[in-house]
């Protein structure tokens, strides 16, 4: 997925708005995915809307347009800066933003968070010198629409070999735990360098079947780590990566595919028995990150040799 761009600045005439749009539109083109944040006027839209947007975003761009002039009596001519944006900003600068830029209009006060952390911001006077200003900053910062503040699936890998896993229950048909099977990999990165991801767990959220139809998965506890014994949360440490069983195919029936999860129901039941193509929509949680889903696009023949990939959720 690109890097998604939080567009902060104010929107308070459709001169404002087309410069928003511009930038915006600018962003696209080199293969960012932009937000143009919008204001909020209760608690809970700044729960649900904003924060949460804030936190699904890479990049932050910060543009304080003018508001109404200040009172007399200072020395120069000063004006009220966005509230929103500076709302915004406040709540970024919270969040450990890495990749942050900011841009101030000619007059408009450094005030609240912005004057603290910001002291060299550059300046536009009139509204068409912000996209190139915006194209400048952005090439000196060397912004990559490749990064993402975002725990990611990174590849896939199955096991070379046919192995016997000794899961906790059995599977349906047998009656011993140990299984014989493959296993699907998924490698998922840590790309912050300020901090580690705790808690990092997956689940199977639903299923797309070959003929269209989508199911929730019936069993939604969180997947195993690969390597480690009945463990099935980790911690990945900062630009690292760690790894999750995604899924187990039945090396004696393989069009049937089990789980490696921490469900304790006995026997465990396929997920998916047929041979066919499907799409499976799994969850990635830990703490301090928002969540992200993982799309994998499962090609069962039949054989030892089914194909993964994946795919955009």
């Amino acid at each position: 997925m690109p890097g998604k761009v939080f567009i902060s600045c104010g929107q308070a005439s459709e001169a404002e708005r087309v410069v928003a749009r511009e930038v915006s539109t600018w962003f696209a083109s080199e293969g960012f995915a932009p937000y143009i944040a919008t204001q909020v006027q209760s608690i809970p839209d700044l729960n649900s809307g904003l924060i949460g947007e804030l936190k699904r975003s890479d990049f932050y761009l910060f543009i304080n347009f003018r508001r109404e002039r200040l009172p007399t009596g200072r020395s120069k001519r000063l004006f009220r800066g966005s509230l929103y944006a500076n709302q915004e900003l406040a709540i970024a600068y919270a969040l450990g933003f890495e990749h942050m830029l900011f841009l101030n209009q000619k007059g408009a006060e450094r005030g609240g968070m912005f004057g603290t952390i910001v002291s060299n911001a550059p300046e536009f006077e009139k509204l068409d010198e912000v996209l190139p200003t915006v194209n400048r900053m952005v090439a000196q910062a060397k912004w990559n629409p490749a990064f993402s503040r975002q725990l990611q699936a990174v590849a896939l890998r199955w096991t070379r070999k046919v192995l016997t896993y000794n899961d906790h229950v059995s599977w349906d048909g047998q009656t011993d735990m140990a299984h014989r099977t493959k296993i699907l990999i998924g490698k998922v990165r840590n790309p912050r360098s300020d901090i580690g991801a705790h808690d990092v767990a997956m689940r199977l959220k639903s299923i797309v079947n070959p003929d269209g139809t989508a199911s929730e998965c019936t069993d939604g506890t969180p997947l195993k780590v690969s390597g480690q014994y009945l463990s099935y949360s980790q911690i990945i440490w900062p630009e690292s990566t760690g790894e999750f069983d995604l899924l187990a195919l039945d090396a004696q029936q393989p069009t049937r595919v089990f789980l490696n999860s921490k469900q304790d129901l006995d026997p465990r039941r396929p997920i998916v028995a047929a041979v066919g193509k499907y799409r499976l929509i799994y969850e990635l949680v830990a703490v301090g990150f928002p969540k992200a889903e993982v799309a994998i696009d499962l090609a069962l023949t039949g054989n030892l040799d089914p194909k993964a990939d994946l795919a955009a959720p």
